[in-house]
């Protein structure tokens, strides 16, 4: 994307992260979710951070991208969440596609 507009692949995350976020967290997505996968990823190698997807293996549809890879943001995660939403959660598989 950052080649096809022209800028920096730094000045294309900025805008995600300037005015991307806000808009993931409010798209719901884990009210429908009866499972929630974590797996903790890193694009490439140094100097790339790492950070924490959810999903829900059920679907295999991306949930949410938190940075880090620490229990802390898991918790800022989920606790983002509103009781009901949490408590509909039956299954939590950290790396769910190891098996």
């Amino acid at each position: 994307m950052a080649r096809e507009l022209g800028v920096s692949r730094q000045t294309v995350m900025a805008a995600v992260r300037d005015h991307g976020e806000a808009e993931v967290r409010n798209l719901g997505f884990l009210e429908s979710a009866r499972a929630l996968g974590m797996d903790e990823h890193r694009r490439r190698s140094r100097p790339d951070p790492w950070v924490t997807g959810f999903v829900d293996p059920g679907s295999g549809r991306l949930l949410q991208v938190a940075p880090g890879r620490s229990g802390a943001g898991v918790r800022r995660y989920l606790g983002c969440q509103d009781n009901n939403t949490r408590a509909a959660v039956e299954v939590v598989a950290p790396d769910p596609w190891r098996g």
